[in-house]
């Protein structure tokens, strides 16, 4: 039997887990432009932008799997 997943909106008590997976996509180096790890704060900063939005994949125990940001690519008029 295949594992449910959920999709619901990022809370912040999921930020540790939502650091762990963007930490290691920067490491990947193939999807965000950083280079550095970001702490928990640069983090919560880069989430809370305003015109933002989280949100989080969890398997049926809850446990989070991914997450999706999405935001204005551009800020002004290309948004």
């Amino acid at each position: 039997m295949a594992d449910s997943h959920f999709i619901r909106p990022a809370e912040p008590g999921d930020l540790p887990s939502i650091l762990s997976i963007w930490n290691e996509v920067v490491d990947e180096g193939g999807s965000f432009p950083f280079m550095e790890h970001f702490s928990e704060k640069q983090l919560a900063d880069e989430l809370s932008r305003p015109d933002t939005y989280n949100a989080v994949c969890t398997g049926a125990s809850g446990h989070i799997l991914g997450f999706y940001t999405l935001h204005p690519n551009i800020p002004g008029r290309c948004r």
